[in-house]
């Protein structure tokens, strides 16, 4: 099988996007390591096994293999279709700074870790943990930046392992098992609504429809490809990426470890989260033409995490 995503992450990397997924190791003993793992080689997944095997420690991911099936062929066009209408061009949002015209700026990212029975002990379900996690990032980013938009766009990576076939358990060629679909979420929206728009796109299928745009370098020169996406990071505005990485266990006790997945100019906010030997472990990173200080993003980071352990009410 041919890696199609690949293409897209060395058309952004050309047009100077970043398109690292940065990962921070922390043993107790040492400073934290940094590792920037080129998108293009593979996806979250096979970065973690690739330095898994570098750093010479066993991994044990959580969610067992189960069998999944690809859309019927008419259900897969209409996907398609679905596709280009839901990502078609929208209004920029209106950020409360000015956007740098180049990519010159350095590009920030912070991390810190929840501790999986403090999260529980709150009153929240694991099971529930996208749903919850994305509602607290939607309310964090209108509240911190004091948005005035209706509602909020978000790219959500979906593993496609099971949906083609493949193990989560082997640590083969690297190679970009990803997709996404994207939510739309009103600034007044439920958790509970989050909860079932994220279900309704997994049952519906919906990442099919991006996993066949993502392979249009199978049909399309390098050259359209290329117009493609810069037309794409003008005129597509996202507030940013919300990716869960999965629940691993790892033998090596002492080691924590987080990642920060990369954003683009379309989308400038990146929030990720990985359970890692029972903790919760989320990080933001935001775009380098987001004129963000350290300390304005470790006070985002801050509420984002008092949103998360906020008690549950009846």
């Amino acid at each position: 099988m041919i890696d199609y995503v690949k293409q897209w992450f060395q058309v952004y990397r050309k047009l100077g996007e970043p398109c690292d997924i940065i990962f921070e190791l922390n043993r107790s003993s040492e400073k934290p390591q940094l590792i920037y793992f080129p998108h293009e080689n593979g996806d979250g997944i096979s970065a973690l096994y690739e330095i898994s095997k570098v750093n010479k420690f066993n991994l044990s991911y959580s969610k067992p293999d189960t069998t999944l099936y690809p859309p019927t062929f008419l259900l897969y066009f209409w996907r398609c279709l679905e596709f280009l209408y839901i990502t078609r061009a929208n209004p920029k949002i209106r950020w409360p700074f000015q956007l740098r015209s180049d990519r010159s700026g350095s590009e920030i990212f912070k991390g810190l870790t929840i501790e999986l029975s403090e999260y529980l002990r709150f009153g929240h379900l694991e099971k529930n943990l996208n749903s919850h996690f994305l509602y607290h990032l939607n309310k964090t980013v209108i509240e911190h930046f004091d948005l005035k938009e209706k509602s909020l766009r978000w790219w959500v990576p979906v593993n496609m392992r099971n949906d083609l076939g493949e193990s989560n358990h082997t640590d083969n060629q690297p190679f970009n098992y990803v997709s996404n679909f994207t939510l739309e979420l009103p600034r007044d929206v439920s958790k509970h609504e989050v909860r079932n728009l994220i279900n309704l796109s997994l049952k519906l299928k919906r990442h099919w429809g991006t996993w066949w745009w993502q392979k249009l370098g199978r049909y399309t020169g390098q050259k359209l490809l290329t117009q493609l996406a810069e037309q794409n990071l003008k005129t597509v505005h996202y507030a940013g990426v919300f990716s869960n990485l999965g629940k691993w266990s790892c033998s090596d006790q002492d080691l924590n470890l987080k990642f920060f997945v990369n954003t683009l100019r379309s989308h400038p906010i990146g929030a990720s989260l990985i359970i890692w030997n029972d903790q919760i472990n989320i990080g933001l990173r935001v775009h380098p033409s987001w004129p963000l200080s350290e300390n304005e993003l470790d006070r985002f980071l801050i509420k984002w995490k008092e949103n998360i352990l906020a008690r549950e009410t009846v």
